[in-house]
């Protein structure tokens, strides 16, 4: 039992001293990024080490606004009867929700125009610090 009264204690004030760091570098980091990004900065480099400022852009759809749009769209077929995108490609399920496989695939074929969708993409974007000991 007193090695575990010591590791719980150990544990305890270690977690409780890091715990404050992490705020303390949490905020660092918020501000360090804020900086950068209002005055255009990517790299800084200071005390022996380098920051590296960017931003992660990633694309998503929003699921509502495209089934909406897919629901309306149609293509001529090579036979030249009107088809729906949604149905009859197979690009909308049962429940529904876009199946984007078959959408890419339609996309692709040229079935659908990827233009008309640009309005359902939702553009994420992540600022991103990194800081590594200057070599």
């Amino acid at each position: 039992m007193e090695e575990l009264k010591t590791l719980v204690e150990r544990y305890g004030n270690l977690k409780k001293e890091m715990d404050s760091y992490k705020k303390q570098v949490d905020d660092d980091n918020k501000a360090i990024k804020e900086v950068m990004s209002e005055t255009g900065i990517t790299e800084f480099t200071a005390g022996g080490f380098v920051a590296k400022y960017s931003v992660a852009v990633s694309e998503s759809f929003d699921e509502d606004k495209l089934l909406a749009k897919l629901e309306k769209m149609t293509f001529t077929s090579a036979n030249g009867s009107e088809i729906a995108v949604g149905s009859g490609l197979g690009v909308i399920k049962m429940r529904p929700t876009i199946d984007m496989e078959a959408l890419e695939n339609a996309i692709y074929n040229g079935y659908v125009n990827a233009a008309d969708l640009a309005d359902c993409k939702v553009v994420k974007e992540t600022p991103r610090l990194t800081i590594k000991e200057a070599k």
